[in-house]
């Protein structure tokens, strides 16, 4: 991948990643309590994803950086992500979309492995391993988590 290709795509990333870490919303757990209310659910997931964002943006290395500095920052954001995901998980959805929010957790961290892995190499200027959870977390209504 070029260089000016690699900065915008890394820096796609880093924007999709600051909001796409929806994916802990995960299983229902008689441990978690009774589940939230979709309002209360998404409220509190939106949350947490504006809290991370801020944490992934702080992560990027500028544009002057190398490619080899991108892939270190883009690493960093995949493990930040996870911790995202991490505190989603806390959340007891509602039943009536624990499905969705389960089927979202598991392509938000199989994103999330692959940039880890992959570095800039996993994104292009028309995908991102994002992709499906954003259209995952849009479909249930989460408004900051997949922008």
């Amino acid at each position: 991948m070029q260089l000016s290709a690699r900065r915008t795509a890394a820096a796609a990333a880093c924007v999709v990643l600051a909001t796409s870490g929806l994916a802990g919303c995960g299983s229902s757990s008689p441990a978690r309590g009774k589940p939230l209310t979709q309002n209360v659910f998404i409220a509190k997931a939106n949350a947490i994803c504006r809290s991370f964002s801020t944490r992934t943006n702080a992560l990027d290395p500028g544009t002057g950086a190398t490619p080899a500095q991108y892939d270190v920052a883009l690493k960093k954001v995949a493990d930040v992500i996870i911790t995202e995901v991490g505190e989603l998980t806390k959340l007891n959805p509602p039943t009536g979309i624990a499905s969705a929010v389960s089927s979202l957790l598991e392509s938000i961290t199989t994103a999330a492995h692959t940039l880890h892995d992959e570095g800039a190499d996993a994104l292009t200027s028309t995908s991102s391993p994002f992709d499906d959870a954003k259209a995952k977390a849009a479909t249930l209504g989460l408004t900051d988590c997949g922008k």
